[in-house]
């Protein structure tokens, strides 16, 4: 992916920031899964999870196209502060809903 990134960085883009493709579904659909297993406790809007998707994967492969190294920490980082920022409590996850 790397290779094909740095040779091909256009048209990599373009597949790795189509909103409605199938990298991004997968990313967020795995970012959901991830924070409900990591913080039962808290959820935050789907669409969120959209725009942390499309982020990171910008953050991430940008740097990888123009050929240098991408902050994988500086992503993470961002990543928490905006979920942390639209989290709110999991009423299921604490009982609240019975």
């Amino acid at each position: 992916m790397t290779s094909f990134t740095q040779c091909e960085s256009n048209l990599a883009l373009r597949v790795l920031l189509d909103p409605d493709g199938v990298i991004t579904h997968v990313l967020k659909r795995d970012l959901i899964a991830a924070t409900s297993s990591a913080a039962p406790e808290i959820e935050a809007p789907e669409e969120i999870f959209g725009v942390l998707a499309l982020t990171a994967t910008a953050l991430v492969w940008a740097n990888v196209a123009g050929g240098r190294r991408p902050d994988i920490d500086a992503t993470i980082e961002f990543m928490r502060t905006v979920l942390a920022a639209h989290a709110r409590p999991n009423r299921t996850g604490l009982g609240l809903d019975s």
